[in-house]
């Protein structure tokens, strides 16, 4: 087996590796760096197939501006909407992901028949060998001119879904921001309003705790009527506790 090979199937068991862990950790954060070892690995092939602008190109657009974009989205998002699977035990995680068939042996099911479709159809058409030649030029400028001229509409297609997703995206958090601000006001008010009915609580309860006939005390008094007082300041002091909240 020749180097060029070796490194080939270092780089393939790289990118394998890598999307491989992207849809199966734990933590999205673990996921995020396992998708720039992927790229950099799809860098390298790039590379290996003497194509170093194209290897110079996804590291800076798919590394540098892809995978930040992802990271800072990971960063600005809830953390209680990330939150995984990490906190189960590992006979459940274990069940979720080999018996669901969702996550477990249904994909691999439908990638094996595809497999063995796709090994059978390349076995029936007897395509011939076609010997390996030389790389296409890897000149900027004819890539931008092909870019430009015969991809223009592709080019420009793909810049406007970019275009609406970006607005997609920006007006989805400023709607998020809104709710979670009015819910904030929710929240205040009910917080300002919960101080002054637990201090009328705690009066009514140091009343009922008085209640108890002393020396000296009128022959019409009694423990009853004292909790009848305190029941009724109790309730004027909820409602004055409502007023306030309102």
């Amino acid at each position: 087996m020749s180097g060029t090979a070796v490194i080939f199937a270092v780089l393939a068991a790289v990118v394998l590796l890598g999307a491989w862990r992207v849809v199966t950790s734990e933590q999205i954060a673990h996921s995020a760096l396992f998708l720039g070892l992927t790229f950099v690995g799809m860098a390298g092939l790039f590379i290996l197939l003497k194509a170093p602008t194209f290897a110079l190109l996804h590291v800076l657009v798919y590394v540098g501006a892809i995978l930040t974009v992802v990271v800072f989205a990971i960063m600005l998002s809830d953390p209680e909407e990330l939150r995984g699977a990490g906190d189960l035990a590992l006979g459940e995680r274990l069940r979720r992901r080999f018996l669901s068939p969702y996550y477990g042996w249904l994909p691999v099911v439908v990638a094996g028949v595809l497999v063995a479709v796709i090994l059978a159809g390349l076995a029936a058409a007897q395509l011939p060998r076609v010997p390996l030649g030389e790389p296409v030029a890897d000149d900027l400028r004819a890539i931008g001119g092909e870019m430009f001229t015969r991809y223009a509409i592709p080019f420009e297609v793909a810049s406007a879904a970019l275009l609406a997703a970006l607005i997609g995206a920006i007006g989805l958090t400023r709607r998020e921001t809104a709710e979670e601000r009015g819910r904030g006001g929710r929240d205040g008010g009910a917080a300002r309003t919960a101080p002054v009915a637990r201090v009328q609580g705690a009066m009514a309860a140091q009343d009922l705790g008085d209640g108890v006939p002393q020396a000296g005390t009128p022959a019409g008094s009694s423990p009853a009527g004292n909790r009848v007082t305190a029941a009724a300041g109790s309730s004027g002091g909820a409602g004055a506790a409502g007023e306030v909240g309102r």
